[in-house]
């Protein structure tokens, strides 16, 4: 097995590193699309209209119950201007 085949598998351990940093991913997440979207003056509905989602899907973001597709991620960056260094650190 290669060292690349090792570091694929997930074991008990690393899986919850991952699942830790997929938390931690997701709570900054919530916490700048919350914070910018009302430093822009957006409500939920008005952000949610804009990138075509519903405001339900707003809200789940900014409460860590949901996370967005890859396609609707990046229209929230544009369109509160986040810098993805700004979510992605754990």
């Amino acid at each position: 097995m290669s060292k690349k085949d090792k570091w694929i598998q997930l074991t008990p351990s690393n899986k919850k590193t991952l699942n830790t940093k997929v938390k931690s991913i997701r709570s900054n997440l919530a916490v700048v699309v919350r914070d910018l979207r009302i430093a822009k003056g957006y409500s939920q509905e008005q952000l949610a209209n804009i990138i075509g989602v519903d405001r339900k899907t707003i809200n789940r973001i900014e409460n860590e119950h949901f996370s967005p597709s890859l396609e609707n991620l990046v229209k929230i960056f544009e369109v509160l201007e986040i810098k993805p260094h700004k979510v992605f650190v754990v």
